[in-house]
């Protein structure tokens, strides 16, 4: 299993979002980026907010390609990606330290 990782609080919170490998494609389409390797590093939440935001913003543009992207499997589908990009959205916003990871093995 994959994920997001969000660190905070000098180290005394952390968010983990999971990522299942089937899950990985649309996750870059949602970031519009072509791979995983190009996301969040340790990156701090006032560079990743914007990022999140722009993510947000295709979700609900409704491009085919990145419904297109959805694995048959992913019961979570859109909705839960944009559900968990506002998730990391606020603690990102809620901690002046906080600083996102992924996607990295868990």
């Amino acid at each position: 299993m994959k994920e997001f990782e969000i660190v905070a609080a000098g180290g005394a919170v952390y968010d983990h979002i999971g990522v299942a490998d089937f899950q990985v494609d649309t996750w870059c389409a949602v970031f519009g980026v072509e791979s995983a390797d190009l996301l969040f590093d340790h990156t701090p939440g006032t560079v990743a907010v914007p990022i999140i935001d722009a993510a947000i913003q295709r979700i609900l543009s409704g491009d085919p390609a990145i419904h297109a992207s959805v694995h048959p499997n992913d019961r979570t589908g859109l909705r839960g990606k944009r559900t968990a990009l506002e998730n990391m959205r606020r603690t990102l916003v809620n901690f002046h330290d906080a600083t996102i990871s992924g996607i990295v093995e868990d």
